[in-house]
């Protein structure tokens, strides 16, 4: 089994990874971090997908467990534009034959009603739901109809580290330390001037 973690990792946190290894215990599934293509629409997200994608393939590099995935990426380039989490879905299932989760956070569960085909995703994929934090839980209608098809975490891990956190505190000149790993840390030391830009305030 293999359980698809969809964002835009702008940048990967330890949040991030605690989350997935938490799921990881639970489930003995593969995590696959898919960082959403350059064509995703939300004002944060100035970084390209290629220096997304290699910040979590250095944070994950001495996980057997935790693999990334350019799926959305490729579609991009293919097609134009950002795929729905539905057609990513079907495309990883077609890609590795395997059984297929998905892992959100609760402010996307919250919305799940309207997202594009949720009861086709939720038919087809069980979804695992973690808490965020200092955020109150809001259940879909669609949670009513299909509650076996969700597994909603514990908050033993919540925390208030966050993307925007991490490239405030870049932009401030303060230390990301225990917030990101040493190996994202380096990376974007290594091109300051770069993410310079990237996580500049809009």
């Amino acid at each position: 089994m293999k359980i698809v973690y969809i964002g835009t990792f702008n940048p990967l946190t330890v949040g991030h990874l605690l989350i997935a290894e938490k799921v990881y215990n639970m489930t003995k599934a593969e995590i696959v971090f898919v960082p959403v293509s350059d064509g995703y629409q939300k004002e944060e997200l100035l970084t390209p997908f290629r220096l997304r994608q290699e910040m979590i393939e250095a944070a994950i590099n001495d996980n057997d467990h935790f693999m990334t995935s350019d799926i959305e990426d490729l579609f991009y380039q293919k097609k134009g534009r950002q795929p729905y989490t539905v057609e990513t879905l079907e495309q990883l299932t077609n890609k590795y034959q395997d059984e297929i989760g998905l892992l959100i956070g609760s402010d996307n569960f919250s919305d799940l009603d309207g997202w594009y085909q949720p009861e086709e995703i939720i038919e087809k994929y069980v979804v695992y739901v973690f808490p965020r934090y200092n955020q109150s839980q809001r259940y879909p209608q669609l949670y009513e109809r299909y509650r076996n098809r969700f597994i909603i975490l514990d908050q033993e891990l919540v925390t208030s580290i966050s993307a925007s956190m991490v490239r405030r505190n870049f932009r401030e000149g303060l230390s990301n330390k225990y917030l990101l790993s040493k190996e994202v840390i380096d990376y974007i030391n290594d091109r300051k001037e770069l993410f310079n830009t990237y996580f500049k305030e809009r």
